[in-house]
């Protein structure tokens, strides 16, 4: 029976990966511009600014002889076009609220990626109930609380920006970075909607929420965009929470299939936070390909033995690699910690169906993340706030966010279309 049953799934797996669009494009594909959060309420009711190669800060060695993806101006344009171009159904009325302003950047009001989450929330009836906050723009003041003044200034002249070329030279600079002239708000809105989810969460006044934001974040460092990341919106409502709420133990999980080096630097001096990533890794040839995304980076001064990195160095993870992940070294670690406030950094780009799309490679079934969402809320009495990264096979993004915001509103998890049997010896 067994073996019948994983058969099956492989056939479902292959049929998965035929249907879905197949890019030519190495490393990741470009996400949209942010437009809103949605929250879950379980209760109811310019020195300038100096381009590297990823990474930075955290040793001067970091990046190995390996060679890494980069992908071209024109590529990362060709993409971002064809991911914006979505017809529109104005038979089904959105959480979210358009971004007028980038309306004539983007085509569309709304991201591909955003219709397909809220239709699928919407089809299992989740969104009734939960409590919607509107995404508002960072101020300045707050974005400086993490990222230079320089690198502040840079993403800010962007929006000024309409010549082509300028924008492509710019983007060009950096590591898998594309500008265009609606990117500076995009960025303020995506931090400013996380930046308010948090703070919800933190204070009490929900226990806990999703923040539906792109761009993603977990890349951008202090002073350097990376990997589409502009501002580090996870980080940035970490370090609000410290600094307003007066909390001294916050955790981070980061299951995106890339690993966020960002936010890792954010925080590798802190003993307030730990971060806990897991991630492809592959020796490091896999994609930021950084020495500092590998387990023995730990920490360093009063931050030591804060960080935690899970680097996977083999394809074709599955449910039962993550579950004992879970269960052998993440949990027990977040138990011994003992965080006031849990902040996932949440990407979908090891579900099954992506890995064309991020190459991730990954096989996991969109139903794991409730589970993984389910164990966190054990943590921080219930008070987790997730937040989008990567992502980019819609219909495995839409399904995978669906089962993470229903196990946020309590829901039973799903059960998972692969057995759970003893972890792969890879």
């Amino acid at each position: 029976m067994r073996h019948k049953r994983r058969k099956r799934q492989k056939v479902r797996r292959r049929e998965m990966a035929e249907d879905k669009p197949q890019r030519k494009t190495s490393g990741r594909n470009p996400p949209g511009g942010s437009v809103a959060a949605a929250v879950a309420d379980t209760d109811g009711k310019t020195k300038e600014t100096v381009p590297r190669e990823s990474g930075g800060g955290i040793g001067k060695n970091r990046r190995l002889a390996s060679i890494r993806s980069r992908i071209s101006i024109e590529e990362l344009k060709n993409v971002y076009k064809r991911q914006v171009t979505l017809s529109q159904d104005d038979s089904a009325e959105p959480i979210f609220d358009p971004m007028a302003k980038c309306v004539e950047y983007v085509v569309v009001s709304v991201l591909p990626e955003d219709r397909s989450m809220c239709s699928e929330c919407q089809e299992l009836g989740l969104l009734q109930e939960c409590e919607r906050l509107e995404c508002r723009a960072a101020k300045e003041e707050e974005v400086l609380n993490l990222h230079s003044p320089a690198h502040f200034g840079l993403l800010q002249t962007t929006s000024s920006i309409t010549d082509q070329e300028k924008l492509e030279d710019l983007s060009s600079r950096f590591d898998s970075v594309y500008f265009h002239p609606g990117t500076f708000e995009s960025a303020l809105l995506a931090a400013g909607g996380t930046l308010d989810l948090v703070d919800a969460v933190a204070s009490g006044r929900l226990q806990n929420g999703f923040a539906i934001v792109r761009p993603p974040g977990h890349h951008a460092m202090e002073s350097e965009f990376c990997g589409y990341s502009f501002i580090n919106n996870v980080a940035l409502a970490t370090r609000q929470a410290l600094n307003t709420h007066g909390l001294s133990r916050i955790l981070i999980v980061d299951w995106d299939v890339h690993h966020g080096q960002g936010t890792q630097q954010a925080f590798y001096s802190d003993p307030r936070v730990l971060y806990f990533s897991i991630h492809r890794y592959e020796h490091g040839s896999f994609w930021p390909n950084l020495r500092e995304s590998n387990y023995d980076y730990i920490g360093q001064g009063n931050g030591k033995g804060f960080n935690f990195n899970v680097p996977l160095n083999s394809i074709g993870m599955a449910n039962q690699d993550f579950l004992a992940i879970l269960h052998q070294v993440l949990l027990p670690v977040a138990y011994e910690f003992g965080p006031e406030l849990v902040i996932v950094s949440g990407g979908f780009d090891s579900a099954v169906g992506d890995s064309k799309a991020s190459n991730g490679e990954m096989e996991v079934s969109p139903g794991l993340y409730a589970h993984l969402t389910s164990h966190l809320m054990t943590l921080a009495q219930g008070k987790v706030a997730v937040v989008l990264e990567g992502g980019y096979y819609l219909p495995s993004l839409a399904e995978s966010a669906a089962m993470t915001l229903s196990a946020l509103l309590g829901h039973p998890c799903p059960s998972l279309m692969d057995p759970i049997i003893q972890p792969s010896k890879r």
